[in-house]
């Protein structure tokens, strides 16, 4: 389940995802290589998270999570405890939720089941994404649920089973794709205390690119003042957001550090390196020509007479073919 989701998240979120598997207790590795990491820099990197993804029952990292800063938790199963017995669980999309316009022609029900599914108890103010069947029949179950409170969006997801949907491919590969993209989308839409009323989609650009800025303050989007420095003379700026919420800037390559009016700042770093040719001032200059200038020539085509005497030859040749009863 963790490989298929970390992989989905970097294909659609196109965000920096780091993954940390807990395969011992207490002992973690880093998703890809599985090489060994210390507690200490999977704590740090929950506390700077932006979006914190967790798996199963939380072990040595729940403590981190207690003092993480993320406007998203997105936790799949819940404390890791199952009810009800094993079996085939099918799913079904909720009507007006944040995820179901990921599921506009598609159908759910007749993708592989859930495996088990955890005890969830939506609260009043929560909405219900999914719910689930067991064989189709019976009760319907929430099987995800998100809730948002003081700034915070969180979502659980109760079913187990759902790798199957990518694993299989096709329509519930789109499907398991269309899910994450729009959790994400809604989980990091949430207000951000520690990144002010704007925060920055990435923090690395390539030249000529711009640097994307998103509104997460409450409210309509509305201007906010902006100051860089680091590589060459403070700019200040202001921050117009379009209808979509974002704001981009264009800066020369270097490292900049950004300050928001009202809270919030971070580091920026625009590459030398780009991807497409960019317009750049012209470095060429004038020189004097070293090749001598050729004799004067005449060219064939200005000779009017050979024109005329090319015609009167054509002429002359139709005039016998003719006489000669050739056609």
């Amino acid at each position: 389940e963790s490989r298929f989701l970390l992989e989905t998240l970097r294909d659609v979120a196109a965000l920096p995802v780091r993954g940390y598997l807990e395969m011992e207790r207490g002992r973690w590795r880093r998703e890809g290589d599985l090489r060994p990491v210390p507690t200490a820099e999977v704590n740090e990197a929950i506390r700077r998270a932006d979006l914190v993804v967790t798996l199963g029952a939380p072990g040595t990292g729940g403590a981190a999570l207690q003092t993480s800063h993320a406007r998203g938790r997105w936790i799949w199963g819940s404390s890791g405890q199952r009810s009800g017995a094993a079996g085939d669980w099918y799913l079904s999309v909720g009507p007006a939720t944040p995820v179901s316009g990921a599921f506009a022609g598609l159908a759910p029900d007749s993708f592989p089941p859930g495996t088990a599914i955890a005890d969830l108890t939506p609260g009043g103010r929560d909405w219900i994404g999914m719910s689930a069947q067991a064989g189709r029949r019976g009760a319907s179950r929430p099987a995800l649920v998100g809730h948002d409170s003081a700034g915070v969006r969180r979502i659980v997801v109760g079913v187990e089973g759902l790798w199957r949907w990518r694993f299989q491919g096709g329509a519930s590969e789109q499907a398991y794709r269309s899910l994450v993209s729009a959790s994400v989308s809604w989980l990091l839409r949430g207000a951000d205390s520690s990144a002010g009323r704007a925060y920055l989609r990435r923090d690395v650009v390539e030249r000529g690119r711009p640097a994307t800025f998103e509104w997460s303050g409450g409210g309509a989007p509305r201007p906010v003042e902006i100051e860089f420095s680091g590589s060459g003379p403070i700019r200040r700026d202001t921050l117009v957001f379009d209808g979509a919420g974002k704001a981009e800037v264009f800066l020369s390559p270097g490292v900049w550090r950004y300050s928001l009016r009202g809270g919030g700042e971070g580091t920026l770093v625009v590459e030398e390196y780009s991807s497409e040719w960019l317009p750049a001032p012209r470095t060429l200059v004038a020189r004097e020509a070293s090749a001598s200038a050729g004799a004067n020539r005449v060219p064939v085509r200005t000779w009017l007479s050979l024109f005329g005497l090319a015609v009167v030859a054509f002429a002359g040749e139709w005039l016998a073919r003719r006489r000669l009863g050739l056609r």
